[in-house]
């Protein structure tokens, strides 16, 4: 998809269950939220629909999923944890239903990948690994939920500045 630029967001966060739970006193000193859901409107016509929480009653907030004019992915099979569970893939074949599971990936330590990424990038003096315009993008978006979170959850614009 390469970059699209997010124009419209929509969201809320809240930070509730961090400063009234009754299991750890040290967490109702928090000051960021424990909670954000977001809808993004993308310049190319693409939406995306995202969830992220560390403190809840509940052991995950569900699987990631694509969702695609010809298929579908769901990351993780079963419980769906993660890509180290497989990926199923739907869609159709010859006009009819069909799903596969591919279970079959080398486990990867992610963080350890990408520091060791930026470790050879620092000391070989090589680009970063880690695209700046993606972070952007990303900090348009979370500031987008934000505000948006601040207008009761009404879409508002983001402009994605110039660099």
């Amino acid at each position: 998809m390469g970059h699209p630029k997010p124009v419209a967001v929509s969201g809320i966060t809240s930070n509730y269950l961090s400063l009234h739970n009754n299991w750890n006193p040290a967490l109702r000193e928090t000051e960021v939220e424990d909670f954000g859901v977001g809808w993004v409107v993308f310049d190319n016509g693409a939406r995306m629909v995202f969830k992220t929480c560390w403190c809840m009653n509940m052991d995950s907030l569900g699987g990631t999923i694509f969702l695609g004019k010809k298929a579908g992915l769901r990351v993780g099979v079963g419980e769906v944890r993660g890509p180290q569970n497989g990926v199923r893939l739907y869609g159709d074949k010859n006009g009819e239903i069909h799903d596969e599971t591919y279970t079959e990936f080398k486990s990867v330590n992610v963080f350890h990948e990408e520091d060791s990424a930026f470790i050879d990038a620092v000391r070989e003096g090589k680009p970063s690994p880690i695209d700046p315009y993606g972070v952007l993008l990303t900090n348009v978006i979370i500031q987008g939920v934000i505000d948006s979170s601040e207008a009761d959850g009404r879409e508002v614009e983001v402009i994605v500045p110039t660099l």
